[in-house]
């Protein structure tokens, strides 16, 4: 089952997936996923880290991308599992370094 969007007013499904997305969420397979105050989202990723989203419009590909992976701070780049705590820190979970939080806001 490929990520989604629905919008209850049409009915109508986005699918987020590396065509969709101008390719942020190539060679990823999401593992988690957690809504931030600001209504951005953090989206874990099997083997490629983290991507943060901004949502644009319904179309998938107005939304910003920002992807997170060891090469510019992440510990590691398979993360298993992501959430936002009341204060709007990001904490990481990884097989490797088991959890870890974001200090820097983005």
């Amino acid at each position: 089952m490929m990520p989604g969007r629905l919008d209850p007013a049409t009915g109508a499904t986005v699918v987020y997936n590396h065509a969709t997305t101008g390719g942020a969420m190539a060679g990823g397979t999401p593992t988690s996923l957690a809504a931030a105050r600001d209504g951005s989202l953090w989206i874990g990723l099997e083997e490629t880290g983290a991507l943060h989203f901004f949502p644009g419009d319904w179309n998938a590909g107005r939304g910003t991308w920002i992807p997170y992976m060891a090469e510019n701070g992440l510990p590691a780049d398979e993360i298993t599992a992501v959430a936002v705590d009341p204060q709007g820190i990001v904490w990481f979970g990884s097989d490797r370094y088991r959890l870890f939080r974001c200090l820097a806001r983005p």
